[in-house]
């Protein structure tokens, strides 16, 4: 087996991977430089934005949803236009957004963190029809959400420092009132 580097651009902090199905394209964030990144064939592509962003979902072939410190925003791909669909923590310049990922409802979950990673200051959120739910607070650094298959987040990790290792706890979350059914695969 061979490995091939995809892109050698330096990322001070890179995460928030996205595979977008039709395009065919991959997209991450370096979040610490503000920068949504992206190839199209051997061309690098970059994006800069005026404040920390760190997850996307894809909306339609043109569109990202972006999570950033202050909201969730829909970002065109070809004109670099925002429109910005819900504020986030925009009254908390100490936090910003951390993972995120899109439910088969089309739903969005993200969390947010301190810019520090200062512990307690980050909480769990879902995005729906318009709607934001806090569903948890109190958190260092929600990250790794994972969905079950009846339908329901079944895991996400909420990192707090203990001893210098990450994460420290690991929670589950039942349903959230999603119209789901019950998951009993916990």
């Amino acid at each position: 087996m061979t490995a091939t580097v995809f892109d050698s651009r330096s990322c001070v902090l890179g995460e928030g991977p996205l595979w977008h199905p039709q395009r065919q394209q991959l997209f991450w964030f370096d979040i610490m430089s503000c920068k949504l990144l992206s190839r199209l064939g051997s061309r690098p592509l970059e994006w800069q934005f005026d404040r920390h962003v760190s997850a996307a979902g894809w909306i339609d072939e043109t569109h990202l949803l972006i999570a950033s410190e202050t909201g969730l925003s829909r970002f065109g791909l070809e004109t670099g236009r925002e429109e910005m669909l819900c504020e986030i923590e925009a009254d908390r310049p100490e936090t910003r957004s951390n993972d995120g990922r899109a439910d088969p409802w089309g739903g969005f979950w993200m969390g947010t963190m301190g810019k520090a990673g200062e512990p307690g200051l980050g909480r769990l959120y879902r995005w729906a029809r318009g709607e934001l739910r806090v569903l948890d607070s109190g958190l260092t650094t929600p990250n790794a959400i994972r969905l079950c298959r009846a339908g329901c987040v079944r895991a996400f990790a909420a990192g707090a420092e203990v001893g210098g290792s990450l994460p420290a706890r690991r929670r589950a979350i039942l349903c959230h009132n999603l119209l789901i059914p019950a998951c009993s695969r916990l």
